[in-house]
C-alpha cells in the first residue's frame, strides 16, 4: 500500500514516496528534491486517484495540480495529469487538464518517457510509478522552484 521512487535529473534528484488513503482509489503523493547542495525539500504534496478505463485492460491515473503554502497544499479536483496505462499497449497516453497544460516544459521530446515497460507488472502501482515519472520529467514546471 506504499512504495518510493526516485527520478534523476542533471542537477538534482526527485524522491517520491506514494501512500495509499483509506478512502478506496485515492493514493497521497509526495515530492522530495535533493539539489547540488545536498539539500532535501518537500517541493510538491498532492494525491492520485487511479481508476479502471472503459476495459479491464487500461488503469486510468489522475495526478492532480496543487499549491503549496509553507507545508499547507491544496489540491485542484478539475487540474490533473492524465496517464492511460494499457495492458497491451507498449506506449501510455498522457493528457493535460486545466492548469496542468500551463506545466509541459517546452521542447520536450516525450517519445521514451511515454514508453511502457513490458516486464513490469500491470498494476496501479506501476501505472503511479509512469504518471509521476511523466509529471517530473515533462510537467516539472507544476513544482515550484525551489
Amino acid at each position: 500500500n506504499a512504495f518510493r521512487g526516485e527520478v534523476k535529473k542533471p542537477t538534482y534528484t526527485y524522491y517520491y514516496e506514494v501512500v495509499k488513503d483509506s478512502k478506496g482509489n485515492r493514493y497521497d503523493l509526495v515530492v522530495k528534491r535533493l539539489d547540488e547542495n545536498e539539500m532535501i525539500s518537500v517541493v510538491y504534496t498532492s494525491y492520485v486517484f487511479v481508476t479502471e478505463g472503459a476495459s479491464k485492460e487500461d488503469i486510468v491515473v489522475h495526478l492532480h495540480y496543487a499549491t503549496g503554502d509553507g507545508m499547507k497544499w491544496r489540491f485542484s479536483p478539475k487540474d490533473y495529469l492524465e496517464v492511460v496505462y494499457s495492458k497491451n499497449n507498449s506506449t501510455v497516453i498522457e493528457k493535460a487538464v486545466g492548469k496542468m497544460e500551463t506545466c509541459l516544459l517546452p521542447n520536450v521530446d516525450k517519445t521514451k518517457l511515454l514508453e511502457r515497460d513490458a516486464s513490469k507488472e500491470f498494476s496501479n502501482k506501476e501505472a503511479i510509478r509512469k504518471a509521476v515519472e511523466i509529471m517530473l520529467v515533462a510537467y516539472e514546471k507544476v513544482v515550484p522552484d525551489a
